[in-house]
């Protein structure tokens, strides 16, 4: 039944989305990596963009090859940015250098104040993301009564560090003027992009099952 679905949506010929010439601004929408939610987002992503004229990026980490991916671009959907992988952090190897002295730094002071440091003070750029390193850290380590400082935490914290320099950069460079994100959790590329839009007072949508909420963060003094 699945694979007769994408006989007829990948064979199928309509206008969904067309990339706007005489917009300079951008939606960026930040891909979650499911299926469900990529189709939901890139519903309401196209409202965005026809309502205040703006053409929309993706940004994800999946392989180009993904059917997600190949779903996005039959959408229209043609401007997909990679996110965080080996050739990125030699591309942005001043950002990458950041990352790391401010990793070791974090651990040193993990270290010495605990955990509650890391969750209350880690910030990049002046925006708080310790909270969403340490959520990440205990979940996908399975150490919610035993956090450990060692290589693992270590990993979190680069790739969380580098990806909060990597999407500022993005949208620096994009002219981003709203965001969609598909979660607001943990250190992966929504819940990082959601934290650095918020701050720079950037409308971010979080699309929640039927529902949507347009999120306002206060920045962190």
């Amino acid at each position: 039944m699945i694979k007769n679905f994408q006989n007829i949506f990948f064979n199928s010929k309509y206008n969904f989305f067309h990339q706007k010439k005489n917009s300079n601004k951008n939606l960026l929408m930040v891909d979650r990596e499911r299926l469900d939610v990529s189709i939901i987002n890139s519903l309401f992503g196209l409202a965005i963009s026809e309502k205040h004229n703006l053409n929309i990026l993706v940004l994800t980490d999946l392989d180009k090859n993904n059917l997600i991916i190949k779903v996005f671009k039959k959408l229209g959907l043609n401007k997909v940015i990679f996110g965080a992988n080996k050739a990125k952090y030699v591309l942005n190897l001043y950002q990458s250098i950041k990352s790391l002295i401010l990793s070791i730094h974090a651990l040193i002071n993990i270290f010495i104040y605990k955990f509650p440091w890391l969750i209350k003070n880690y910030k990049v750029n002046g925006i708080l993301i310790g909270d969403l390193i340490y959520d990440t850290n205990i979940k996908f380590s399975n150490r919610y009564l035993d956090p450990k400082i060692d290589y693992k935490l270590f990993q979190f914290l680069f790739v969380g560090t580098f990806r909060a320099f990597y999407i500022n950069k993005i949208m620096n460079n994009n002219n981003v003027s709203k965001v969609i994100v598909g979660t607001q959790n943990y250190s992966f590329n929504s819940g990082i992009a959601l934290r650095i839009s918020c701050y720079n007072n950037i409308s971010s949508y979080y699309l929640h099952g039927l529902s949507f909420k347009k999120i306002h963060l206060k920045k962190e003094t």
